[in-house]
Formats: structure tokens, sequence, C-alpha cells
């Protein structure tokens, strides 16, 4: 006899299934006939489609199943080709002032004003509308400035589409600091936040601080802040504040004045309530849970990192990831055009990058920098684990589940949009994939061609990286540390004047310099390529 569910109709079966995660989704294919058949709809294939890209759809009307298909398609193969030989449109911008910091936060670019001694340049940022439609023709910077410039340290974080919210965290440069402001600010225009009940609050440290390093990240009503105090200073502090925004309360989470640095250059949210923190002197990766009632941080698990070879010491570290990640997405109508595409990469399967840089005592000023990457939902099982130890080895988690690479500390890149993470070194561009799918795709597209290393049209070279990778004892850890995470590298080749590579859902920006006749100053600029054009 038939079991109850398989006498519903077709059409409520594949509502059904559409709740389902990809693995329920296969199983149920290979159970009997009938759910074979249901699962072969176009929307379950597309849904199919969506979790082995790595993206997330929440089905706004606007296109039907076989164009949202034909986009993604589009989308991958764009990504897999990486043409940077032939520009989509170039963003002139204004003078290349060294403070500034070029990001993506959704489809807007923008131009961060952190810190300056010109009383000409306050703290501020500049945003461009991505969202125009290609060519962009006449495209101008809109310029909102923060506060009047009086040796203030200034942070930023924005969530544009989800609040249209701009934070901006400020406090005295010097010692014996007390207090931050923190303002909350239309993104667009830079006016006080309508929806704040006190859009300029203020944060008290608990003892008088000189902050080595602010981070902030919005979740949703919700801001943390990470205040970390300088590591030559002994009296280093380390705080961790929660404001509601919204109500205009804030909450001491986390002090801790006898392990300084635990935050190191900030933290990472790995999931809705889990975050991740650097802590230099333990050498690890440190999760925490927050638990938004009674609002405070539960230490979970610390994940060791490789030990620090002799003569060195571990003097940076920083999370890579998208600044706000948005693990349940929704759609905020307002007067800007919708995204290009009507899917968005999960931040759930997405990846992390820790970048640590070690120091050698007896090479004053001599540094390497590597990345750890590792899986959010890696971090996320771990922690979830149950086991009592409090410290898991380096040897027990890490080798099969994440893979070191050395990083150029000359060029910088944005952190990682979904599985895929860009490096940019003298005249190449490496985009490395770690999405699973891909991996394979890939591996098998090498096989009927016959060989290990594919080469494109446009010059790129692409190969599968299974073998594992080994760097040598001494170099930065005291001993050899080898690391098997599979993932596909594209290398494109782009031009040398590149100094900073921005990458978002569905773009590359290359930014560079240039002096222009009778300026004092060079000017940026930004080479533009958008995926599946």
């Amino acid at each position: 006899m038939d079991p109850p569910i398989l006498k519903l109709s077709s059409e409520i079966l594949i509502e059904i299934l559409t709740y389902l995660p990809l693995r329920s989704i296969i199983a149920c294919k290979l159970t009997c006939r009938k759910l074979c058949i249901v699962s072969h709809s176009s929307l379950i294939e597309y849904i199919i489609q969506a979790f082995l890209a790595g993206v997330h759809d929440p089905f706004l009307a606007g296109a039907s199943i076989a164009e949202r298909s034909k986009a993604l398609q589009s989308f991958e193969d764009a990504w897999r080709d990486l043409n940077v030989r032939q520009r989509h449109a170039h963003i002139a911008g204004g003078t290349a002032w060294p403070w500034l910091n070029y990001m993506t936060c959704d489809d807007y670019l923008l131009a961060v004003r952190n810190n300056s001694d010109d009383p000409a340049q306050p703290p501020g940022y500049s945003y461009v509308d991505l969202r125009q439609s290609p060519p962009f023709t006449d495209l101008y910077w809109t310029k909102v400035n923060v506060v009047a410039w009086q040796s203030y340290y200034c942070v930023f974080a924005f969530a544009p589409d989800e609040n249209d919210l701009a934070v901006v965290v400020t406090c005295a440069r010097g010692e014996d600091i007390l207090r931050a402001e923190i303002r909350c600010l239309s993104f667009i225009s830079g006016d006080p936040h309508p929806l704040a009940t006190d859009p300029n609050l203020i944060v008290d440290f608990p003892r008088p601080s000189s902050p080595h390093h602010i981070h902030v990240q919005i979740t949703g009503d919700h801001i943390m802040i990470s205040c970390n105090g300088s590591p030559a200073d002994e009296r280093q502090i380390d705080v961790l504040f929660l404001v509601s925004w919204k109500e205009g309360k804030v909450t001491l989470l986390h002090d801790n004045p006898l392990s300084a640095m635990t935050f190191a250059e900030g933290f990472s949210r790995i999931s809705e309530t889990l975050f991740a923190f650097v802590h230099l002197h333990e050498n690890a990766i440190f999760l925490y849970e927050f638990l938004e009632e009674p609002g405070r941080l539960e230490f979970v698990r610390a994940l060791g990192l490789p030990l620090i070879c002799e003569g060195g010491r571990l003097n940076f570290a920083q999370c890579l990831t998208e600044q706000n990640p948005i693990f349940t997405r929704t759609y905020r109508p307002n007067s800007r055009a919708r995204p290009r595409f009507p899917f968005r990469h999960n931040p759930t399967e997405a990846v992390a990058c820790f970048i640590l840089g070690v120091g050698l005592e007896e090479i004053p000023d001599a540094s390497m920098a590597v990345a750890i990457v590792v899986h959010r939902y890696t971090l996320v099982a771990l922690a979830n684990a149950a086991a009592n130890e409090r410290l898991v080895p380096w040897e027990s988690w890490a080798p099969s589940a994440t893979r070191c690479l050395e990083v150029p500390y000359w060029r910088t890149c944005s952190g990682p949009v979904g599985q895929r993470w860009g490096i940019l070194t003298q005249d190449e561009f490496i985009l490395c994939d770690f999405n699973p799918h891909s991996v394979r795709y890939a591996t098998a597209q090498l096989v009927r061609e016959g060989t290990t290393e594919l080469r494109h049209e446009n010059g790129n070279q692409t190969r599968v990286v299974t073998a594992s990778t080994l760097l040598t004892a001494g170099l930065c850890f005291r001993g050899e540390v080898t690391t098997f995470l599979p993932y596909v590298e594209t290398r494109a080749v782009c031009t040398p004047r590149w100094e900073s590579a921005v990458t978002d859902d569905e773009r590359l920006l290359g930014v560079y310099f240039k002096e222009d006749d009778g300026d004092a100053h060079p000017k940026v600029h930004i080479d533009l390529y958008t995926m599946g054009l």
C-alpha cells in the first residue's frame, strides 16, 4: 500500500520538495517512481541547480523558472571564463588619497574615508550605484561627510538595502579614552536615520583605553562593535558591545581585561548566532554564540592554529568575509532598481578566510601573510559537535577542511563572495572557487579534454587543486603544514597597474591610480567587469 503522502497531487508534492535540503531532494528521487518523476519538474531542477551553485533565490516575482535557470547558467559560465581582457565600464573617481578604502555592498561601490591628517578631507564616504544600466555613462560619486575633522578615529559599516543604514563609530585619538560615539545615518543622504530613537549614541568603556582597532558589523536591528587595545599597551582592553540602534540601547557583551587582543582585527559572523574571533595570544580561532536573551556571548570552542615558528610571532589576524551577511534575506521595496539577477550567494555555504601575519624577531619588519580558507558550515559543525575538549588541536580539525595559501601583502583584495575568493598578484588575478560542485564540474571537463590544465581562448588557465598544499617548516609555522581542501584555480592575466581588486556577487573591479597632467595628486580609476552580460 502506498504511503498517504504519495496520494497527494504532484503540485503539492513539488511544493513540499521545495522546502527540503539538497540531500533530501536527491534521496526522494531514489525513493520511488512517482517522487522521481515529480522531482524532475522545472522548479525542482532549478532549485537543485541553485543548491549546487551555492546561491539563494527567494523567488520574488519578475522572472520565470526558465529565465532564472538560464540566468544562473550564464552567471556560472561567466565566472568560470573570467574574461578580464575587455572591460564593460570605466569609473573615474576623485583624487587617490592614500586613506581611501574601496569596497562593495548591496550593489554599491564605496570609497570610505576613515582617517586623515588633512582637515579638508573629513571622515565620510562616497558611493556609486552599480545597478545603473550599462554602459555606465556620466557616472558620478555621491559624497557624504560625517563629522568635522577633529583628530577622530572612524570606522564605518553599511546596510544600504536592508535598512538604508550607515553606521560610523568615532573616538578621539590618544590615550585614556573613555567613550566612543555611534552615529546611525541614512546611507543615501547622511542625515540622522529616521528609525533610530537616538541617532547619536555613546559607548562608555569599562576603563580608560587607547583603542588600537575598532570593528563594526550590522546584524539586522543590532550593531556589534569590538574595541581592541594596542599590543604595546600593558593596559590592553578588549570589549564587545551590542547596540540596538532602533531602540537606542547599548549593552556590554564581553569585557576581558586579562586576555588581551582576543578579537585581533575584529570578528566575523559565521551564522545567525555564531561568531568567530582570532585569539593572538592563544593562537586559535575562538567560536562564540550570541544569546540575544539575556544579551551576552557564550564561549563554545577554540580551534587551534599551527604552532608559530621559533622566533616568530602572530602579530596580525583578520577574518575576511562579506561585511554584513544576511542569512535570512528579505526584499525591502525602495526606489532603486532590483538586482540584475534574482539570486544571491548563500552565506551559509560561503567560505571564511582567516589572514594571519607572522613576524620574525630576528628580521625587523619582516612578515609573512597566510590565508586559512574554510567553509562556514564546517565551523558551524565544529561548534555543534559534541565534545568535551575546550581546544580542538589543528591536526584534529583542519588538514582536510582547510586550505592554507600564501598571500601577497603588497596587493589588497576584498573578502570572498560566496565560495569564490580572488587574490591579486603582480600581473594576475587568481580566482579560487571552493564550491565542491565546481571542483567536480572542472574535473570532469579536464578528463574529457585529457589534460591537467585548461587553457581558455582569452588566455586564462584553469586547474583543479586536489593535491595537498605544503607550507615548509620554519618560514611561518614551526612544523610542516599540509592542507587538502579542494578548489578550482583560474588565473587571468590582468593589467599590472591594478593596486587592488574588489568583487561582489556579479562584478570584478580593478582599482588603479593614474597621474593626470597638471594635477599634483594621482586620480583613481576603476575597471569594471560585469559577469553574465
